[in-house]
């Protein structure tokens, strides 16, 4: 992470030379400490400030592969949350031999006094959610009634759930919604949930492991792989992220100095 926070941070500063990064490890927490010149303080809050505990775990962005973006890095798609353990609820139960589903939101409470739910999207726009004639919540498929924005989040109605003591039973619940109706995309344009589970290899060969989940920094996304060595974390910049190819199931990387384990 150290050599990661120090490599953004470098394409972020107009006087890199000035970049210094220290790590203090405890017996509970690492602390990381960046410096940088004070003409940059400014950039770096700006870029970094808004992002610095993790961006919202996001579904829809995409990533590119090989188009340059403004800044050091390529724009992202967003990171997956895990499912978490959730325990059947009753609900408008449709036929469940469906392709994977992604998780687009989370439900946060039950909503006024007409069973609306309150969701904490997971996506950068609310399309996913209105584009979707029904979603999955609890192991249960639920038709989809209406859908609108509320300071953030997404307020959504759905068939059967008519009132709030409904609602609240699905309280802390994912949103899932089938992979294979998220937006089109170009060709070399990929969500993270397409990315996950990615065998990572460099150039060279060597293997690294298997993507585990991306996320968002204010410079550019980055790629956690877990691997035999431990944890890898790589920016999705041109410079590193060689070839992606969905159909072998490959990520090809070319790692910058410092940033992965070798033998």
């Amino acid at each position: 992470m150290k050599e990661l926070v120090e490599y953004i941070a470098k394409a972020l500063v107009d006087n890199p030379d000035d970049v210094a990064v220290t790590e203090l490890e405890t017996e509970v927490t690492s602390v990381i400490a960046l410096k940088v010149a004070k003409s940059d303080l400014g950039k770096v809050i700006r870029e970094t400030g808004a992002h610095g505990q993790g961006s919202p775990h996001h579904t829809q962005r995409r990533l590119s592969e090989g188009k340059k973006e403004s800044g050091s890095g390529n724009r992202g798609i967003a990171i997956l949350t895990k499912p978490a353990k959730e325990k059947p609820q009753v609900g408008t139960v449709h036929d469940m031999s469906s392709p994977r589903r992604v998780v687009i939101g989370k439900v946060i409470k039950a909503f006024g006094i007409k069973g609306e739910l309150r969701v904490r999207p997971y996506t950068e726009s609310l399309e996913p959610f209105q584009s979707s004639m029904s979603l999955e919540i609890g192991g249960s498929i639920f038709e989809v009634v209406h859908v609108r924005p509320h300071k953030g989040d997404v307020l959504l109605a759905l068939a059967g759930v008519e009132d709030p003591e409904t609602a609240k039973t699905l309280s802390g619940l994912l949103v899932r919604k089938d992979a294979d109706s998220f937006p089109g995309k170009e060709d070399d344009e990929y969500y993270w949930f397409e990315l996950e589970g990615l065998r990572v290899v460099t150039l060279d060969g060597k293997e690294l492991g298997v993507v585990h989940h991306l996320f968002a920094t204010g410079a550019n996304d980055v790629v956690e792989i877990h691997g035999p060595k431990g944890e890898i974390l790589l920016p999705w910049i041109d410079d590193v992220i060689r070839r992606v190819d969905l159909a072998a199931g490959l990520l090809v990387v070319n790692p910058l100095e410092g940033l992965a384990p070798y033998d």
